[in-house]
């Protein structure tokens, strides 16, 4: 299977809120969604070359704007 893009809707409350989280929960947890790099994380450890401080603020993931994966780096 393919990870697929949640649709957001326009308006969310704290139902839609919990469903969103819910789906992307279970993209996480599809056992064909990224299947190498979780055995990787599982079998060879998390080895991160960079300790990025950040703020809360979602527009400034650090995962995008430096282009790194789960085990590129521990955020603070």
């Amino acid at each position: 299977a393919v990870k697929t893009e949640i649709e957001r809707p326009d308006v969310i409350t704290a139902d839609v809120a919990m469903d969103l989280l819910k789906a992307g929960n279970a993209n996480y947890l599809n056992p064909n969604v990224d299947a190498d790099l979780r055995s990787k994380l599982t079998t060879d450890g998390q080895h991160p070359y960079a300790v990025v401080i950040t703020c809360s603020d979602s527009r400034v993931a650090p995962e995008i704007l430096f282009d790194i994966n789960l085990f590129h780096s521990y955020l603070l």
